[in-house]
C-alpha cells in the first residue's frame, strides 16, 4: 500500500483560490495523485503545517510565487550552472568570500 502525499496549494494574498493559477495547481496535484488538503497565502503558515507533518508537499503554481525571503531558501541547478559542469570549468561561487591572501583583496603598491 502507498503512503498517501497530502499536499497545499500555496497562493500569494492577491490570487484567488478560484483563479486559472489555482485550478492549474490542482491538475498538477490530482494529476500526481496527491491529496489535496487545501491553500495557504502565508508561508508561516505553510511552515507550520509542514512541521505539523500535516501536508508533505507544497504546490506552487508559479515560480516567482517562491519570494526570496522566504526561508529555508530553496534553489535549483539552473542551466548556467550546467553548462558550466559540462565545459569543465567550475568556478568560484559568485557569493564565496575571498580569502585574505587573496589578489583583489590587497592595496596596490605604491609606484614611485
Amino acid at each position: 500500500m502507498q503512503a498517501i502525499v497530502k499536499a497545499l496549494i500555496y497562493l500569494p494574498q492577491h490570487i484567488s483560490a478560484t483563479s486559472i493559477l489555482a485550478q492549474q495547481a490542482r491538475a498538477h496535484i490530482e494529476y500526481r495523485g496527491y491529496r489535496l488538503l487545501g491553500f495557504v497565502h502565508s508561508w508561516e503558515d505553510t511552515l507550520s503545517l509542514l512541521r505539523a507533518r500535516t501536508a508533505t508537499v507544497i504546490v506552487f503554481a508559479r515560480a516567482e510565487h517562491f519570494e526570496a525571503s522566504f526561508e529555508p531558501r530553496i534553489e535549483f541547478v539552473g542551466e548556467d550552472t550546467i553548462n558550466l559542469m559540462e565545459r569543465g570549468a567550475p568556478r568560484k561561487p559568485r557569493n564565496e568570500r575571498h580569502s585574505e591572501g587573496d589578489s583583489r583583496n590587497r592595496r596596490p603598491r605604491p609606484t614611485n
